[in-house]
């Protein structure tokens, strides 16, 4: 599953098409929903073997899981380790490895059609802490100071940039509409019954927002500034509603 995805990524960048590699796309797409809690930890390669070859074309079974991937927590240390075992010509067994970084999958995709704005947000998210970390390493791609540099690795981030660097200037309204609800539904730890509350306020913010714009012809520039300035104070609540609880109570 994932050296066949791995193949259709590749096919797809380099600009490859028919009705053969259609077919292969449609045949990976059934076999990942037949188990899709074993190929979850290589996800974002299988999503974007699928968006490459098939557009807009993906199923909306696909686009589903897509979107529900993006408010999973994503690093760029995530590996995932692919190994297979070879005999060599002295008859002796060898074991060669394919360490996958699998984040680097998830900018590919930024451009393509049919992609939920949430997974496109979370490869903007990547493609930051990837720049971020080779201005840090001096262009070097090593997620952890122990990690070897790998040509593999270098290729697939220097993709990912060249990708993000195609659509990086398409952003409207709706996109930072998405990007509201992204932050909202990003996996966040020890949010209590306070944060869940501000949660569901910020989410009726939003409804608010995306009903009043079309629907009155109001001009975005004061209500984008309204919302941006109410989320400067519930956003922090959300990301740590106890700590912002005990400050408001002077404990």
């Amino acid at each position: 599953m994932l050296v066949s995805s791995v193949a259709l990524v590749a096919l797809g960048l380099g600009g490859q098409n028919g009705e053969w590699l259609t077919r292969a796309a449609k045949q990976l797409e059934r076999y990942y929903f037949r188990h899709p809690e074993l190929h979850r930890p290589y996800a974002p390669v299988v999503f974007a073997a699928l968006s490459l070859v098939l557009g807009g074309g993906i199923s909306r079974r696909t686009v589903s899981e897509v979107a529900r991937y993006a408010n999973r927590s994503l690093s760029l240390s995530d590996k995932y380790v692919y190994f297979f075992d070879y005999k060599e010509s002295d008859d002796k067994w060898s074991r060669e490895y394919f360490i996958v970084p699998v984040a680097l999958f998830v900018p590919l995709v930024i451009c393509e059609e049919g992609i939920p704005g949430s997974y496109r947000l979370k490869g903007e998210e990547v493609i930051k802490r990837l720049e971020e970390l080779l201005d840090k390493n001096g262009g070097a791609y090593r997620p952890r100071e122990t990690d070897r540099i790998a040509a593999l690795e270098h290729g697939l981030a220097a993709l990912a940039l060249d990708q993000y660097a195609r659509c990086k200037d398409k952003k409207g309204v709706r996109y930072k509409l998405n990007q509201a609800l992204y932050e909202l539904r990003k996996e966040r730890e020890g949010l209590d019954k306070l944060g869940s509350y501000l949660m569901a306020i910020a989410y009726l913010m939003l409804v608010i927002i995306i009903i009043a714009v079309p629907a009155y012809n109001i001009n975005i520039g004061p209500v984008e500034d309204a919302f941006v300035k109410a989320s400067l104070f519930i956003m922090p609540l959300i990301e740590s509603p106890q700590a912002m609880t005990s400050r408001i109570l002077g404990r």
